[in-house]
């Protein structure tokens, strides 16, 4: 009687357990096969984007993007927008197949540090990424002396850029003069005057007097730059009138020359013509008393 309720207990101890074999299997069959029929709604996915943390300044953001459409993307449209943050070159992809991925790189500066949330618009979807910005710049001394030579620094670097413009306008002008242009306009005097009273100011460290007329000097170089730029070559008829006026100056002079000698001809003939009858009698005179003696 007990081995025949144990072997009973066994049976029925046998068949739950098949049965929640059963009941495991086809719950997990389930659950595999909603899963491979799960589709996302959203025509694009952001699959991956990075880095999460950046530095305070430039930096270039990375991110991967999914096309859920049964048609191909062409010419995706990314914008970017946080606080604080600004893009200056984005490279997106050109075409996306259906299911396809492939990657945009986002290159932009940061300059405000924080936890920055930026709202990425593609195409006509928005997505959210939060990026945590750091400000890793080391801090200030408050010495004043070394604030002011690095002030000096950055004004003589500037210094020494504008002075290349100046040498590279110098001969460009020389270039389009030669070349027939109309540079009568451009005139270089000023910058030069600014260039140097800004070298003063560095050398005595008068960092007001150097930032003045370095900025004059910029101003007035841009100035000259674009008149030079906007120059027009002369005309063939101005350069005629310009030739003949040049011409009939030397001629002019040439005429004055000869009118100047015949004045002095006759002005010798008439001297001549008066003191002759004057000197004749005494030079007859003088070789009589040489014959005598």
């Amino acid at each position: 009687m007990k081995k025949r309720l144990f072997f009973t207990f066994l049976l029925l101890m046998l068949i739950l357990g098949i049965s929640n074999l059963i009941i495991a299997e086809d719950r997990i069959s389930n659950e595999t096969s909603a899963g491979n029929l799960t589709i996302s709604t959203d025509p694009i996915l952001i699959t991956k984007f990075f880095p999460k943390e950046v530095k305070l300044g430039d930096v270039q953001l990375n991110m991967q993007i999914q096309n859920n459409l049964n048609e191909t993307l062409d010419n995706i449209a990314i914008f970017i927008f946080g606080r604080g943050f600004s893009t200056y070159e984005i490279i997106p992809a050109e075409k996306l197949g259906p299911g396809e991925r492939d990657y945009i790189f986002i290159n932009g500066n940061f300059r405000e540090s924080g936890n920055i949330i930026l709202r990425i618009k593609i195409n006509n979807e928005v997505f959210y990424e939060n990026i945590s910005v750091i400000d890793v710049a080391p801090k200030s001394t408050d010495n004043p002396e070394l604030i002011k030579k690095a002030i000096l620094i950055n004004l003589s670097l500037e210094l020494d850029n504008l002075k290349k413009n100046y040498a590279s306008l110098e001969l460009e002008l020389s270039g389009k003069k030669e070349d027939g242009y109309d540079i009568s306009g451009i005139k270089l005097e000023e910058l030069k005057k600014y260039i140097r009273e800004t070298e003063s100011g560095i050398i005595i460290e008068d960092i007001n007097s150097a930032k003045t007329n370095l900025k004059l000097a910029q101003e007035e170089y841009i100035y000259q730059k674009e008149k030079l730029d906007n120059a027009k070559i002369i005309p063939i008829i101005a350069k005629i009138k310009e030739n003949a006026l040049l011409i009939s100056t030397i001629i002019g002079a040439i005429l004055a020359f000869f009118a100047l000698s015949e004045v002095l001809k006759r002005q010798t003939k008439n001297a001549a013509k008066t003191i002759t009858p004057i000197l004749r009698p005494l030079i007859k005179n003088r070789f009589k008393k040489k014959n005598k003696k």
